[in-house]
């Protein structure tokens, strides 16, 4: 399956500045798929390019990292520290604007599927004013001939005075440390020692309405709603006006909308099950199967393999007041000869309580088909008709004595009964 990812580049850049700036650059970035869902733990690569001037400018510093997203879909590198030909200490940062163009690839090869451009605004020329010899670094130290003590200053304004708390602004002031809170909570008076004790007026105590047991999340309080504020079942999915569906998925099916199985209901009252897998849908009870619908859409009642469109292996019946019957079968031969009748033994189960005839005919003269009760009229005499008789397993076919019923084909349609 084709698989879509998009790139969320939070794009945490940072340059820290000591005595001599470090040629670094941090850069984090989450990975998504084309549904929303984090890539986690799982191998990319990203190729980094600083370009000058325009976001199609030349590349003065290209390098390449290797690694993996954590659980959260997180990739985090530092730039400058990454597998390549350059020197990013040789970029003249005075001669911007320079972009950063980041490309990777979601299974860790070099077939970069997400570009993304963006400028580098002021942080990164931190690297600049470091490289910048002839400027005040800022440091009050790097001053030359800076006073070094109070003394050296004029009290002009008057404003360096001696404070001894006992001028009269102070008098109002208490100034007795032994009664001072001492910050820990357990010198309170009065305090609340249970949670109970407080109002719970902004609503930040909850109950935990879902408990984790192990790997396993669970709800004992009542329904749950998806969709809707007011479920009427343990799990009620409301989507409006829109298709109402779940949708289930394993980690073969893909992931995708087309993958899985559906079920739902869509606003114009159809109600689906739908298998969109190359594999059957079963349905059971009782912790049996009792339908099965293959890919081909064949359907089985009874069966597990059914071989028509509809199969049914068991009793059947139809209507109110029909008679239920096992099986339908055809049974073919060939007519004696020289004699008036044939004689066959009946399929494996049927028996003369349980055997029905539904019809039976013979292939007259090798060009048309005649039925029970068939006795050509024309003959100068009387003669046995069509017709059959069952005894125990086995049957006898009767039918004229005449040369258009010797040595033909014959067909019989015959019904089992449970």
């Amino acid at each position: 399956m084709k698989r879509i990812f998009t790139l969320l580049a939070l794009a945490a850049f940072a340059l820290t500045i000591f005595a001599q700036s470090p040629d670094l650059m941090t850069y984090q970035a989450v990975l998504r798929d084309a549904e929303n869902h984090l890539l986690t733990n799982q191998a990319v690569a990203v190729q980094i390019s600083i370009l000058q001037t325009t976001p199609n400018g030349t590349s003065v510093y290209t390098e390449i990292h290797t690694l993996s997203t954590n659980d959260n879909g997180l990739v985090s590198f530092v730039i400058g520290d990454g597998v390549t030909g350059d020197d990013l200490s040789t970029v003249d940062w005075s001669s911007g604007p320079y972009f950063l163009k980041t490309e990777t690839d979601p299974d860790g090869g070099s077939n970069y599927t997400i570009t993304t451009t963006s400028q580098l605004l002021s942080v990164p020329y931190a690297k600049y004013a470091s490289a910048a010899g002839n400027t005040f670094s800022g440091q009050y130290g790097d001053l030359a001939g800076a006073p070094t003590a109070v003394s050296a200053f004029t009290n002009d304004e008057g404003y360096l005075t001696t404070v001894t708390g006992s001028e009269t602004a102070f008098n109002a002031w208490d100034k007795d440390e032994t009664d001072d809170f001492s910050g820990n909570y357990a010198h309170l008076t009065g305090a609340p020692t249970a949670v109970s004790a407080f109002t719970n007026d902004a609503g930040y105590l909850t109950s935990e309405l879902w408990t984790q047991n192990g790997s396993n999340l669970y709800y004992l309080g009542g329904n749950v709603g998806i969709g809707t504020s007011n479920p009427v079942r343990p799990l009620t999915i409301n989507a409006g006006a829109s298709d109402s569906y779940g949708l289930f998925h394993t980690t073969t099916t893909g992931s995708a909308i087309t993958d899985g199985l559906l079920v739902g209901i869509r606003p114009d009252f159809n109600a689906y099950v739908w298998n969109s897998e190359n594999g059957a849908l079963r349905l059971g009870t009782n912790n049996n199967q009792r339908i099965i619908i293959e890919p081909a859409g064949d359907v089985g009642i009874g069966t597990s393999n059914p071989t028509s469109n509809l199969q049914v292996v068991g009793d059947t019946k139809f209507g109110v007041n029909g008679i239920a019957f096992t099986e339908l079968r055809e049974i073919t031969g060939t007519t004696s000869a020289s004699l008036y009748y044939v004689t066959l033994t009946l399929p494996t189960g049927y028996t003369e309580a349980n055997t029905r005839v539904i019809s039976l005919q013979i292939n007259y003269n090798g060009d048309r088909w005649v039925g029970l009760g068939y006795n050509n009229q024309s003959a100068a005499s009387p003669i046995s008709p069509v017709s059959y008789l069952i005894n125990g397993s086995t049957m006898w076919v009767y039918y004229p004595a005449i040369a258009q019923m010797h040595n033909r084909a014959f067909r019989i349609l015959v019904m089992q009964v449970p």
